[in-house]
């Protein structure tokens, strides 16, 4: 049987009480499988994540920074998105372990009237097992209300219709801070299957910033989360880099280059890897970082005061301990703002010329708590369902196969194709050596060149990073240029160099449960792609150097951008006004491109 934690809470905006929310997560012994917040207030353009959870959100517009809500999965537990609201504020998904699910809505009624007929058409809620965190807004003594309004009768209605049982034992979920009431607003209702074995809690002695209280609601026990993508990472700031050389350096020395370009290979990647093993330490799997970067002591302290005084007004409400609550909470959000802003600051301090672009866009994400969701949802296709890791992988897989395929061609297309080939028969065949400059051995000063330009990006299978390419000692990288010789020789790629680990990357806006929204991203060897810059270094000289390509091209080439082709095209455009003339503009996309480049007719062309 599927099992969950699920926290619930109205946060009364997550800008401003989102970053305690991120903290006190991060303290909780037993962290949730599923946080379902209300009233999130953020607006579509703002990014808001938690570490270690995936996000699914419901927002208003641009216009109207209120209400909305969103909820986070913990990663490594399987789901898709059903539905999410409109015209109501509402999220439902699905949680997946084995062959079982669990529906889980998060619905919040911002004040209107409540509709049954609306409630009971939202898809998924006619499951067998459904947990509904809702604010409904709605009054009923049912769940501790003082009295019993229209839309808690509603709400009693949709109960009685889907077979639902309301998990609530009368105790208030929201405080009043200036009168010290309590109402019950925040409800958590479940399938009559799920009812016997749940569990309900206020965490009523805790203040996140919201006049609402924490719910943590416990149907069963826990939802068995996947094993994870916790990679274990190369961590470069540490490496002892003279005792890497010294290694690397007694290893390649003994690696014999005469033999079989797939042994060499071997013996180089393998003495590289046993050397980095050695001087190079690796990161812990898990999360041992903050969620929030730059959350202090002090943050903690005015927080921890601010929970004292909200206890107080609890026990005795007075206008003195209404007072106290609310400067507490004023400098509490005073402090969180001062700290993150003095962090800012300090680390901008530091930026100078040489520091790199990339490592101050990670600031900025770090700043929010921001860390990249790697989890995939459960993914559809065709009446199909893939719920684990290696049926999410198959289904990808298979689509990324599709784009690629011939079948996507038209039957001219083919037929060109054919005609192509049957034309020039012998235009793949391997040719000898021309006795040309592109054809000659490849020299240190090419290899130097290639190594230093390489960017600090994902390593391949074999784990090779460029960073360890470049701290090589002399004898590494001679024995790297005899290798690429070798390669370069015998016309024959070592098989690792066409294997590649393949990553699937979400396309912006596009449905995370579809196969077709992700592009592939593939991770190759490093040392592969040094010898592809060098080969790539020497067909684009020849290239410029016989004039091959045409004078407008300005893409992918040195001294040149795309901006060239836009002045050029203004250029034309004011000239045309200048003489009272028109200029006619065709703009065109060639759709994938790249996914269905007929890789051998760029070889006979």
């Amino acid at each position: 049987m599927l099992m969950v934690w699920v926290l619930q809470w109205n946060a009364r905006s997550l800008m401003a009480n989102g970053q305690e929310m991120k903290h006190y997560i991060r303290k909780m012994k037993i962290q949730p499988d599923v946080v379902c917040v209300q009233e999130t207030f953020l607006k579509p353009s703002l990014d808001f994540k938690v570490s270690g959870y995936m996000t699914v959100r419901m927002d208003r517009s641009e216009e109207e920074a209120r209400g909305g809500c969103a909820i986070f999965i913990r990663q490594g537990i399987s789901y898709r998105l059903i539905e999410s609201g409109e015209e109501q504020e509402y999220i439902v998904v699905e949680l997946w372990e084995g062959g079982d699910a669990v529906v889980i809505v998060n619905y919040y009624n911002p004040g209107g009237r409540l509709i049954l007929d609306r409630l009971v058409r939202i898809k998924g809620v006619d499951r067998r097992k459904v947990i509904w965190c809702a604010d409904f807004n709605a009054h009923n003594t049912l769940w501790g209300g003082k009295h019993t309004d229209v839309d808690g009768r509603v709400v009693e209605e949709l109960m009685e219709e889907r077979e639902l049982v309301c998990l609530n034992d009368g105790r208030g979920t929201r405080i009043d801070v200036r009168t010290g009431n309590e109402s019950a607003i925040d409800i958590t209702l479940v399938s009559a299957s799920l009812a016997g074995v749940s569990k309900w809690e206020v965490l009523s002695g805790k203040s996140l910033g919201s006049d609402h209280y924490l719910i943590m609601c416990t149907v069963g026990g826990r939802v068995e989360v996947g094993a994870g993508r916790g990679l274990r990472k190369w961590v470069y700031s540490k490496a002892e880099w003279n005792k890497f050389r010294e290694v690397s350096e007694g290893l390649l020395e003994v690696a014999d280059t005469n033999r079989d370009v797939e042994e060499v290979n071997n013996s180089v990647t393998t003495a590289i890897i046993t050397a980095a093993t050695q001087a190079i330490p690796r990161s812990r799997n898990g999360r041992t970082r903050k969620l929030v970067l730059w959350w202090s002591e002090e943050c903690s302290k005015a927080v921890k005061a601010r929970n004292k005084a909200f206890r107080k007004i609890k026990q005795n409400h007075t206008m003195a301990s209404l007072l106290e609550y609310q400067r507490a909470q004023a400098l509490v959000r005073r402090v969180v703002k001062c700290t993150k802003r003095e962090s800012w600051r300090q680390f901008c301090n530091g930026i100078g010329r040489t520091t790199p672009v990339g490592e101050v866009w990670g600031m900025i994400r770090k700043m929010g708590g921001d860390r990249r969701e790697w989890e995939y949802p459960v993914i559809t296709e065709e009446g199909g369902t893939a719920v684990n890791d290696k049926e999410k992988a198959e289904m990808i897989a298979r689509a990324f196969a599709k784009v690629h395929s011939v079948d996507n061609l038209t039957i001219e297309g083919k037929r060109r194709t054919e005609m192509t080939q049957s034309r020039y028969p012998g235009a793949l065949d391997r040719r000898t050596d021309s006795g040309g400059e592109i054809d000659t051995r490849f020299t240190m000063a090419e290899l130097v060149r290639a190594v230093r330009k390489a960017k600090p990006t994902a390593p391949g299978g074999d784990q090779v990073s460029y960073v360890m390419l470049k701290n090589l000692g002399e004898k590494g990288m001679n024995r790297m240029l005899e290798l690429y010789n070798k390669v370069w020789e015998e016309g024959r790629l070592p098989s690792v160099w066409k294997e590649a680990e393949v990553v699937p990357i979400r396309k912006p806006g596009k449905d995370p449960c579809s196969p077709s929204s992700y592009r592939p991203i593939a991770l190759t060897s490093n040392i592969c792609k040094i010898m592809e810059r060098m080969v790539t270094e020497r067909l684009t000289y020849v290239l410029e150097k016989r004039g091959m390509l045409a004078r407008c091209q300005s893409g992918f080439r040195k001294g040149r951008n795309t901006m060239d082709a836009v002045v050029r095209l203004e250029s034309e455009v004011r000239k045309a006004q200048a003489n009272k003339e028109s200029v006619v503009v065709v703009f065109f996309d060639i759709e994938k491109a790249y996914d269905m480049m007929w890789k051998e007719g760029l070889l006979i062309k």
